[in-house]
């Protein structure tokens, strides 16, 4: 998951303004994970980050990252 999230970060960061707003779609499973990893990374980073989902993650590595997204 961290290098799903880094390597989607290095292309966002590259694109995106320094400060910009992003929206992140979750699912439940290890996907999910990817998205809220991504979200830690963007708001050390300096965005502005919502991660939208519809259900709980439920996978143990996506529910590691919602909580660290969450703190």
């Amino acid at each position: 998951m961290q290098k799903a999230a880094d390597s989607l970060f290095e292309c966002l960061d590259k694109k995106s303004r320094l400060g910009g707003k992003i929206c992140i779609l979750c699912g439940k499973g290890n996907n999910g994970g990817d998205g809220y990893a991504l979200g830690v990374l963007l708001l050390k980073k300096g965005f502005s980050v919502s991660v939208v989902s519809p259900e709980l993650p439920i996978s143990p590595l996506a529910i590691k990252y919602r909580n660290i997204f969450a703190e």
